[in-house]
C-alpha cells in the first residue's frame, strides 16, 4: 500500500512539473519575457488590426454593459477580442479589448500592446499608444471619432497590488451610429514578438 501511495505521489509531482514547464501559460510567458531559457529574437511594431464595429454591439438603453467576447483578430498565436462595451453619460461607447496570446514551449510568436525593454536587472514594458482610426461605410475617415484610453489595470490577487492586465480600452462616439451603419476601426503598430528556446 505504501508503494502504491509513493508511486501516486511521484506521478503527481512529475505531472505538476511537466505542466508548469510545458503547458502553464503564465509560467511560459514569464520565462519567455525574462529570457529564462528563451531568447527574444525580434520585436516589430507592424501588426495592424481592422474590424467592423457593428451597431448591434452597443448596449441597449436599459443595459449598462453589453458582454460580447467577440473575436476580431486571430493570427500569430494571438486572439484579440472585444470583451464588452459600456455607454457613458456624454454619448460615448467605452470598448474593452482583450489580447490573448498562446505561448508555445519551443519557439513561436505572439502579439502584445507593449514593447519588452531589457534592463540590467530585469525587464520593463513600454506600453503602446493605440489610437484608433475610424472610417464610415464609404471609407471616409472620421476625425476624432475614437480615442485611446489606455491599459486596464486590475488588482493582482496574489500580491494585492494594482498591475496592468491584458486589456486596453478606447472610446467611440455613438453619434456616428445614428444611421445604423457599421464603422471600420483600425489599430496600427501592435508589437509582434518572436522567441525561441535555448
Amino acid at each position: 500500500m505504501k508503494k502504491v501511495l509513493l508511486v501516486i505521489l511521484l506521478a503527481t509531482v512529475m505531472f505538476y512539473y511537466f505542466y508548469l514547464n510545458y503547458f502553464d501559460q503564465n509560467s511560459l510567458r514569464n520565462k519567455i519575457e525574462f529570457e529564462r531559457g528563451y531568447n527574444i529574437t525580434d520585436q516589430s511594431q507592424k501588426i495592424e488590426v481592422c474590424f467592423n464595429f457593428l451597431p448591434s454591439w452597443l448596449p441597449k438603453k436599459n443595459e449598462k454593459v453589453k458582454e460580447l467576447h467577440q473575436n476580431i483578430y486571430n493570427e500569430h498565436n494571438t486572439i484579440i477580442a472585444i470583451e464588452h462595451v459600456s455607454l457613458t453619460p456624454d454619448g460615448l461607447a467605452k470598448v474593452t479589448v482583450a489580447i490573448k496570446p498562446t505561448y508555445l514551449y519551443k519557439s513561436g510568436e505572439f502579439i502584445t500592446d507593449y514593447i519588452i525593454i531589457k534592463k540590467q536587472h530585469g525587464i520593463s514594458h513600454q506600453y503602446l499608444n493605440l489610437e484608433p482610426i475610424i472610417f464610415d461605410r464609404t471609407g471616409n475617415q472620421l476625425n476624432n471619432a475614437g480615442h485611446y484610453i489606455g491599459k486596464l489595470y486590475i488588482e493582482h490577487p496574489k500580491f494585492k497590488k494594482v498591475a496592468p492586465s491584458s486589456h486596453f480600452e478606447f472610446f467611440i462616439e455613438c453619434r456616428y451610429f445614428e444611421n445604423n451603419d457599421p464603422l471600420l476601426v483600425k489599430f496600427s503598430g501592435l508589437n509582434l514578438i518572436n522567441y525561441k528556446k535555448n
